[in-house]
């Protein structure tokens, strides 16, 4: 299993690459869509999508490499760990606790995110053929054969004794192994649990070394597989049926093989820890390469598409860059969905109550994310509503008609029909989901706790808290568009002119002077965005996660403003998000 002239490298390395041990909050579990292709944000959206060679996992956060030599994580930013630098063409990526490390093709390592213990000030070294992270120490194999290793040395994880002819080096928490070209493994750090174990005979000559937080696997050349150490989640514990075994990995408590058929097994993880990481997905294809995280697996097949399983908490479950031209954003409050241009939605970021797990849906025309749900509208016009469903907001009534616009607000759900009538569903503690007499309506839109529609005439009707006037509608001209933010109300009429009004404590609806003439408005929780007609975009208001300060762009036709974030589609099909990237909502799309 080699990719071009990465041969030389993973031949032997498949699994040289972070367990992604550690511990830490769990999330909930859900499978991937199988990554339709990852594209570079600046390709031309007609090439062909770009195949992905090799897949790491850190704790929670997952890193790629495609066959261009680009890599693109995602996942828990805290530490800078999606963050990838400017980097020459990549050989091998592997992402640790909360690090990451990359080789280039002339054989340098550079590593980026958390450097508590120095694990990402990478020492002289020679020219690298694979790069190991554990959960705080990191080590290097040269073409000499030589490990070098950098970071937390407690128990003695870096200090490599002497060695053979090294072929794979693996990193566990306060241990390390290398394998050398005999056939032999030496540890080295830590004792884990149960004790450190020679592989049997009937082993063979050892090919492939895995590292999970307290246990280690070993492949023999006859494609049999040995555990030994901590057996807590069974771990340790291999299937009697696997066949002739390939490649392993390890996760922080399981493993997971693939056999020559190219199927995957994976055991362990149970109890506390088990988030689905040893399901595999059914519809998995031929796989080539499979690694273990945390809490969550990942497969490459020989298509190059990427599917990942288990804790998606932090979206590191969800390729998000599989994505093909994007003609829709959607931004929650902690999560992000866009529909492409067959109609497919996929979400990333946080997901709990499952806001992030898109369900079976139809071709899909518009979609719509509050702070904790989200919907979707096919082109049959049925809405189909996932996620927190406390005051009945995910329950879509059964006799809407035929819809043609749907908006999430904070609790509560509104559809427009195409006899232009407004229903409203959800929370209504504050009269927001009472919908009051209407023209013809051609926008209905919400806010936190508050809605707006716009009829055909270009008047504008708010409802429901109007705590700092926010359903208070001043004079206004011909709107032809209404943005509600968490409790402020925009509105853009048919000259390009914006007006807003409602809280502005953080100047949200003090108009920036020279904007241009404006096409679309967006409004978070207590920011607002603008469009103009030569596709750049303006944001003023609240900035404390960098919402309002708009990256480089090309030239945009689309926007949208989440609570703390803000995303832009430009006119060949790319999306851009800036601002809060808590739970990876922003960074696989920063620019």
């Amino acid at each position: 299993m080699c990719w071009g002239m990465r041969c030389v490298v993973f031949s032997a390395l498949l699994t040289a690459v972070a367990p992604g041990c550690g511990s830490g909050d769990g999330g909930s579990g859900g499978v991937s869509p199988p990554a339709k292709c990852f594209r570079d944000p600046d390709r031309d959206p007609s090439t062909p999508c770009v195949r992905v060679s090799q897949i790491s996992l850190g704790r929670r956060h997952t890193c790629a490499l495609d066959d261009t030599g680009l890599v693109t994580c995602w996942g828990n930013n805290e530490y800078g760990q999606t963050t990838v630098p400017p980097l020459a063409a990549v050989v091998q990526v592997a992402a640790g606790r909360h690090y990451a490390c990359a080789i280039d093709d002339a054989g340098a390592v550079t590593c980026w995110g958390d450097n508590e213990y120095g694990q990402t000030t990478v020492p002289p070294l020679g020219t690298v053929v694979q790069v190991a992270t554990g959960p705080e120490h990191a080590c290097a194999l040269d073409d000499a054969g030589a490990v070098t290793c950098w970071g937390n040395n407690e128990y003695g994880p870096t200090t490599v004794p002497a060695l053979g002819t090294v072929v794979q080096v693996v990193a566990g928490f306060h241990w390390t192994c290398a394998l050398d070209d005999a056939g032999a493994v030496t540890c080295w750090g830590r004792s884990i649990p149960s004790g450190q174990k020679t592989p049997p005979e009937a082993l063979g000559t050892v090919v492939q070394i895995a590292a999970g937080q307290d246990h280690r696997c070993a492949l023999g050349d006859t494609g049999a597989v040995f555990c030994w150490g901590n057996n807590s989640s069974g771990q340790t514990t291999v299937p009697k049926a696997l066949g002739t075994v390939v490649q392993i990995a390890a996760g922080q408590y399981h493993t997971c093989a693939i056999d020559d058929a190219g199927a995957v097994t994976c055991w362990g993880g149970a109890g506390v820890n088990d988030y689905g990481q040893t399901t595999v997905p059914k519809a998995l294809g031929t796989a080539v390469q499979v690694a273990g995280g945390y809490r969550h697996t990942c497969a490459i097949d020989d298509a190059g598409a990427v599917t990942c399983w288990g804790d998606d908490f932090y979206g590191q479950s969800r390729p998000p860059n599989a994505l093909g031209i994007v003609v829709q954003a959607a931004v929650g409050g902690m999560h992000t969905c866009a529909l492409d241009d067959v109609g497919a939605v996929t979400c990333w970021g946080e997901n709990s109550f499952g806001r992030a797990t898109v369900p079976a849906l139809g071709t899909v025309l518009q979609i719509a994310a509050s702070s904790t749900h989200t919907c979707a509208l096919d082109d049959a016009g049925v809405v189909t509503c996932w996620g927190y469903n406390l005051y009945g907001q995910t329950t879509v009534p059964k006799h809407l008609g035929n819809v043609v616009q749907i908006a999430a607000n904070s609790e509560h759900t509104c559809a427009l029909d195409d006899a232009g009538a407004v229903t409203c569903w959800g929370n209504n503690h504050y009269g927001q989901g009472t919908v009051p007499a209407l023209g013809t309506a051609i926008q209905v839109v919400g806010g936190g706790n508050h809605t707006c529609a716009l009829d055909d005439a270009g008047a504008v009707t708010c409802w429901g808290l109007d705590d700092y006037g926010q359903t208070t509608v001043p004079a206004l001209g011909t709107v032809v568009q209404v943005a509600l933010g968490g409790a402020h109300t925009c509105a853009l009429d048919d000259e390009g002119v914006v007006t807003c009004w409602g809280n502005n404590l953080y100047g949200q609806t003090t108009m920036v002077p020279a904007l241009g003439t404006v096409v679309q408005i967006a409004a978070g929780k207590m920011h607002t965005c603008a469009l103009d007609d030569a596709g750049a975009v303006t944001c003023w208001g609240l900035d404390d996660y960098g919402q309002t300060t708009v990256p480089a762009l090309g030239t945009v036709v689309q926007i949208a403003a989440g609570a703390d974030d803000t995303c832009a589609i430009d006119d060949v099909g790319a999306l851009s998000c800036w601002g809060d990237d808590r739970f990876g909502q922003v960074s696989a799309f920063s620019p």
